[in-house]
Order: C-alpha cells, then structure tokens, then sequence
C-alpha cells in the first residue's frame, strides 16, 4: 500500500506540473483501503474543493484521522516525503469558502498550549465536543497549504 501510495502522489504531482497520469483515483483507492498518509493527503485535497460533496467526503477521510489520533503524524509523514519533491501545484487552489460557518460565534479551535506536550506523538487535539470541529479543518488546510504549494 505504501508504494501504491507514494506512486499516486508522485503521478498527483507529475498532472499539476503538466506531466503523466492522475494519482488522485490512486491516491483515493489507496486511502479507502486505510493507508492513514493517503487519507490525509486525499481527504486534504478534497477539502480544498469548491464541490460541497467533495468536501464531505475530504471530512470523512479526515475524521477518521482524527479518531485514530494520528492527524499530526500523517503530516509530518507526508512533509518528510513532500521534502525531496518538487513542488509547483497549479491546480489545487485552496477553496476561499472557510469550513466553519460561523467563525463569529464558535467556540473555535486551537492547538494545546501553555501544556508541556508533544504534539508529535498524538493528534493536536482531544476530541473536546467544545470545540468547532470545522474550525480545526480550516486550520489544517493552513498547514497543508505552506508544504502543498496550495494557492
């Protein structure tokens, strides 16, 4: 599954440069056979979408990233490999559209701070019912836009 995985992201990448095939039909086969990095990169790229349904399905994928605890790990895995790629991607453009549709009244999201805690090890958050689950994908989509080159 990891090659099948590695491979769709390279072809992915190779499609936004101008080259060879889609990954993102591997990358999706891949992710819903429960490789973690590829739902994220998968679920990632469909919660950039302007498609409402894609989106949802990007919530599915990253929801269950977010129970495994793992949601910070698969970033960093997916960083570390992004890292010896090239990366010039002219067709994932970030949706301007926040998932959070209520950003004046939530109850909003943040990493834990002022904790001693390593955010490497498990996810950035604890399921906290308090807090927007929206808000945490619209700040997610942050960071996988500085290391995607999402525009």
């Amino acid at each position: 599954m990891d090659i099948l995985y590695r491979e769709g992201l390279l072809q992915y990448l190779r499609v936004n440069i101008g080259g060879g095939g889609c990954g993102v039909e591997l990358l999706k086969i891949v992710a819903e056979k429960g490789h973690k990095e590829a739902k994220y990169v998968y679920g990632m790229i469909m919660l950039c979408s302007e498609n409402e349904e894609l989106r949802k399905h990007g919530l599915k994928h990253m929801r269950f990233l977010r129970e495994s605890m793992c949601v910070i790990r698969c970033r960093k895995n997916v960083e570390k490999i992004l890292q010896y790629v090239w990366k010039n991607n002219k067709k994932l453009v970030q949706n301007q559209i926040n998932l959070c549709k209520s950003k004046n009244t939530c109850k909003s999201w943040r990493p834990k701070q002022g904790r001693w805690s390593l955010l490497d090890d498990d996810d950035d958050d604890n399921n906290d019912v308090n807090m927007c689950e929206y808000c945490r994908w619209d700040h997610e989509l942050v960071s996988f836009s500085k290391f995607f080159h999402v525009h």
